[in-house]
C-alpha cells in the first residue's frame, strides 16, 4: 500500500493507450455497454441506489485526491481550487444525483461529457502510473463523470433540448469570465506549475470535425480542458513572459516611428 499511495513513485510514468490504458477504457466501454443493453427495467430502489452509488464514487475520489495532495505537501490554492470544468462539473453531478436537479444534468451531457471524455482518454498523471492511486483516481473520477449523464438519459428519462444547449453555452461562457478573473492574480503561479505536466489532448491530433460548429468545438472543447491553466494561452500565459512581450512590441514600433 505504501507504493500505492507513494508521492515519490518508483514505478513507471503513465503510458498513453498502455495495456493497463487500454484495460481502462474497455472497463469503461463495458459499464456504458450495460448500461444501454444489460440493466432492464431498473426499480425505483435500484435507481436510486445506483445515484447514491455514483455520487459515493465522485466524493470519495476527490476528496481523496485533496487529502492525498495535503499528506504530500503538495496541495496549493492555485492549483486545487475547484476551477477547473472537471472539478466543478464532480461537486455539481454530486448534487445532481441527489437531487436529480435536470439544469445540473444538462451541464453534465453537454459539457461533462466533453471534459470528462479528453481527461480520460489522456489522463493527467504524469509519472504516476497505474496502478499508482493518482491514476487510478484521474480515471475513475473522470469515467464516473462520463457514465453518470448517459446514466440519467437511460435510465432517469432526461433529455437535453435546444434550449438546454443554449442555456449551456450562455453558462460556459459565463463561467469563462469568472473563471479569467478570478484566476488572473495566480495566472503566472498557476501556469509554471502546470505547464510540465499538461499532456496533449484529442483536439490536436484530430483532422476537422464535421456536422459541429466550429463555435460548439471551442465552447465544449476548450471550456472542458481551459481552468486554471490547462487552456487558453491568452488566458493562463505567465505574468511576466506577458509583459515582457508587450515591451518587446511598443520597442518595435518606436523603432519603426524612429
Amino acid at each position: 500500500m505504501n507504493g500505492f499511495f507513494a508521492f515519490d513513485y518508483p514505478g513507471e510514468p503513465f503510458q498513453l493507450f498502455g495495456t493497463k490504458h487500454l484495460i481502462v477504457i474497455a472497463i469503461e466501454a463495458a459499464v456504458i455497454l450495460w448500461l444501454f443493453l444489460g440493466w432492464k427495467n431498473p426499480t425505483e430502489a435500484g435507481k436510486r441506489r445506483m445515484r447514491y452509488l455514483l455520487a459515493a464514487i465522485l466524493f470519495v475520489g476527490e476528496s481523496a485526491w485533496h487529502i492525498w495532495s495535503i499528506a504530500g505537501g503538495t496541495w496549493t490554492l492555485t492549483y486545487h481550487l475547484p476551477l477547473h470544468i472537471c472539478s466543478i462539473m464532480v461537486w455539481m453531478s454530486i448534487v445532481m444525483l441527489l437531487t436529480r436537479s435536470y439544469p445540473i444534468y444538462e451541464f453534465a451531457y453537454f459539457i461533462g461529457i466533453a471534459g470528462a471524455l479528453q481527461a480520460f482518454l489522456t489522463p493527467e498523471a504524469g509519472q504516476y502510473g497505474l496502478w499508482h492511486f493518482r491514476a487510478v483516481q484521474t480515471v475513475v473520477v473522470h469515467g464516473t463523470l462520463i457514465i453518470i449523464p448517459i446514466y440519467m438519459s437511460l435510465k432517469e428519462g432526461f433529455r437535453p433540448t435546444g434550449k438546454s444547449f443554449l442555456r449551456v453555452e450562455v453558462g460556459v461562457n459565463a463561467y469563462m469570465i469568472v473563471v479569467y478573473f478570478s484566476t488572473w492574480r495566480w495566472a503566472a503561479t498557476t501556469c509554471s506549475s502546470c505547464a510540465s505536466r499538461r499532456p496533449p489532448r484529442c483536439w490536436t491530433c484530430s483532422g476537422p470535425g464535421r456536422g459541429i460548429s466550429f463555435r460548439w468545438k471551442r465552447s465544449a472543447l476548450r471550456s472542458s480542458s481551459c481552468c486554471t491553466c490547462r487552456g487558453w494561452s491568452k488566458t493562463c500565459a505567465p505574468a511576466e513572459p506577458r509583459r515582457q512581450r508587450r515591451i518587446d512590441r511598443n520597442r518595435k514600433l518606436h523603432s519603426v516611428k524612429r
